[in-house]
């Protein structure tokens, strides 16, 4: 990891990392999504065997005891947890880390079909409901769960949602947090 961190800061003068911790989006976290050219590096196959998403960190249960949506760990990479693993290393380099999180679920999430948008007409969407306290919770406890003011900087999270708040780029000073690393 601070091989990759080094040549960033020297060939790429790059001083913020953000850093996708959730997701179940192929644009993200996915090798490629389906369909589309592969990048001209890395490897040029598709991860549609295994690509599953999720939280790339390790979840920490004692925070999320207020929603319905506990069980969100990626196990794409095993055990392994970013924020572990680059936290650290970015702190000696100097480096600012952003917690990036996209609010794409799957169906197969535990609960997830409890708190999905729901139309007019009584049909229900792929996407999560935003006015539901059960997704408020779970968002407030995501953040939470990261959140170590001395590690990091900030959270950005993207949304499918359109609006003035479809993008938001905060820092993020919790009242409680686990350390990392």
């Amino acid at each position: 990891m601070g091989q990759v961190l080094d040549t960033l800061q020297e060939r790429g003068a790059v001083n913020t990392i953000f850093l996708t911790t959730f997701t179940y989006g192929r644009g993200l976290a996915g090798r490629q999504i389906p369909g589309q050219p592969f990048p001209d590096h890395g490897k040029q196959e598709s991860d549609e065997s295994f690509f599953h998403g999720g939280n790339y960190a390790t979840p920490h249960p004692e925070f999320y005891a207020n929603t319905i949506l506990k069980e969100t760990r990626a196990p794409d990479h095993g055990a392994s947890d970013i924020l572990q693993m680059v936290l650290p290393e970015a702190k000696k380099r100097g480096l600012k880390v952003l917690c990036s999180c996209e609010d794409v679920f799957r169906s197969s999430v535990p609960n997830v079909k409890q708190v999905v948008e729901v139309d007019l007409k009584g049909r229900k969407a792929g996407t999560l409901c935003l006015f539901n306290p059960e997704v408020r919770h779970f968002w407030t406890a995501l953040v939470t769960d990261y959140a170590s003011p001395t590690m990091w900087m900030g959270f950005c999270s993207s949304t499918s949602a359109t609006g003035r708040c479809s993008m938001r780029l905060a820092p993020v000073t919790p009242k409680a947090s686990l350390p990392r690393a």
